[in-house]
């Protein structure tokens, strides 16, 4: 029996598609810093230099290398994380006996199901994240003038090639790095949302979130955003990486300690302005997307 004002348990596929829609609006503002962001970590220039140089070598469309992979990438981590956060928060308020608008309230809860959910989306986006890596990564080899040991005609002629010749196992290299990266960067993603649009909410005189216009949402997706990836991207830098090495040996200590000893600990950061960059118009994107596309279901 559900108590009055309790949520009822279970998947709800309205949060899944929001997901989705929330993907899209993520991917295609963010990806030109994403782009950046990959190509720093391995073994680009600064920031400042690698954006000239994707602009004299390939124009405004070498912004967008990898968009495919990159979406079908956000689509499955937003469909996963969406859904499995959704599904743990209405466990949680039903743990505490509150209504699912006052468990921020209790706002450790939603660091907790935000790291619920960064497992599932993690394990899901493995495959198709060494795909987007690994296309990137060639293009910035062929621009260089760098020998490849192999050319992939694209995102299948990739995942085909890495399934046949390094088996299941290199679809999903850099695995616990993903899993290093994405439970915590998720519990201070989600978590900082949910408590960032509480105290816009308080701050404008607004009941909730579900009260708060695209400007306030932006305002706290970005913030969730920025401080997620500052935390996070050592993490980053090492499944990039791993994923883009066709070398099997290759662990999350052994790969850390090689970035290590070629750029010292500022290598751990190569990047990190792209990626915080790429965040703030990414997530802010992102979550007004999925706000807006939640609010069209309960409407």
């Amino acid at each position: 029996m559900v108590h009055a004002g309790l949520p009822e348990d279970g998947v709800r596929l309205q949060e899944t598609f929001a997901g989705v829609v929330s993907a899209a609006a993520c991917v295609y503002a963010g990806l030109p810093f994403d782009v950046i962001k990959t190509r720093m970590q391995a073994g680009g220039a600064g920031l400042r230099q690698t954006a000239m140089s994707i602009v004299q070598t390939c124009g405004p469309r070498g912004f967008y290398a990898g968009a495919i992979p990159a979406l079908v990438s956000q689509v499955s981590e937003n469909a996963a994380l969406f859904t499995a956060n959704g599904f743990a928060v209405r466990a949680a308020c039903r743990w505490k006996g509150v209504a699912e608008e006052n468990l921020v309230q209790h706002v450790g809860w939603h660091y907790a199901c935000g790291a619920f959910a960064g497992f599932f989306s993690g394990t899901t986006i493995c495959c198709v994240e060494t795909v987007k890596v690994r296309l990137q990564i060639q293009r910035v080899k062929l621009l260089d003038g760098r020998d490849v040991s192999v050319v992939y005609r694209g995102p299948m002629h990739c995942f085909v090639h890495t399934l046949h010749t390094e088996g299941i196992g290199g679809l999903f290299r850099g695995l616990t790095a993903l899993w290093v990266r994405d439970i915590p960067f998720n519990a201070f993603f989600l978590g900082g949302y949910e408590m960032a649009a509480s105290v816009i909410a308080i701050m404008s005189g607004r009941n909730s979130k579900q009260d708060l216009n695209p400007a306030q949402l932006m305002a706290a997706g970005a913030f969730a955003g920025a401080s997620g990836w500052a935390l996070i991207f050592p993490a980053d830098v090492i499944k990039t990486r791993m994923q883009s090495a066709s070398n099997s040996k290759l662990s999350f200590i052994s790969t850390g300690r090689a970035v290590y000893a070629e750029h010292g600990l500022a290598g751990f950061y190569r990047g990190v302005g792209a990626a915080v960059f790429r965040s703030m118009p990414a997530n802010a994107a992102m979550f007004v997307a999925y706000e807006y596309a939640i609010r069209c279901f309960k409407a």
